[in-house]
């Protein structure tokens, strides 16, 4: 007897993260004339900056966009850049830890990176970066135990960060590295 296989929303935040962030960018680029993502999606520089425009702190606008700007992208190969890991990792880390602490882990790490940026960083920043480094480092961390350190966690470390601080670095390009 055959099995029928069928096709199932099997990581619903990591899938729903995707698709909104796919259609904001479709939106975006073909109906709005690239003016929605850095109206809405994108999370201001720092407070007093000079270069492009600070934070508002009497703009509710820039409060929501401490948390919305995980879901704007520059163009299709800064979103393919990001979800190539957010589509791998994602639904690993929903099976271990549950829909709903993905989704909170990605409500926080969204709000903290977009403190951080508002708080020491001079230029606007958008993207999916800090969610990647999230994941990566929650996929490395479920395979502690006993307090021993997976020495693949400290190399992910030591490389994805190496290479965002080397992006961050040498571009200006707003993509949050």
């Amino acid at each position: 007897m055959k099995k029928k296989l069928r096709v199932t929303y099997n990581a619903p935040v990591t899938l729903t993260f995707a698709i909104l962030c796919v259609f904001i960018l479709l939106i975006d680029t073909f109906l709005l004339g690239k003016h929605l993502i850095p109206a809405l999606f994108t999370v201001p520089a720092r407070i007093g900056t000079k270069i492009g425009i600070g934070f508002n702190y009497k703009s509710a606008l820039d409060y929501f966009r401490l948390f919305l700007h995980i879901f704007g992208h520059t163009d299709w190969n800064h979103l393919l850049g990001n979800f190539a890991f957010v589509l791998l990792l994602g639904p690993l880390m929903e099976e271990r830890y549950g829909s709903k602490m993905v989704a909170l882990m990605f409500v926080v790490t969204a709000f903290v990176t977009g403190v951080i940026n508002v708080c020491l960083i001079p230029h606007p920043l958008l993207g999916a970066s800090g969610i990647v480094f999230m994941l990566i480092v929650m996929s490395s961390l479920a395979g502690m135990q006993d307090g021993k350190i997976p020495l693949t966690l400290i190399l992910v470390l030591i490389f994805y960060i190496g290479g965002e601080v080397i992006d961050g670095l040498f571009q200006r390009d707003n993509i949050s590295h």
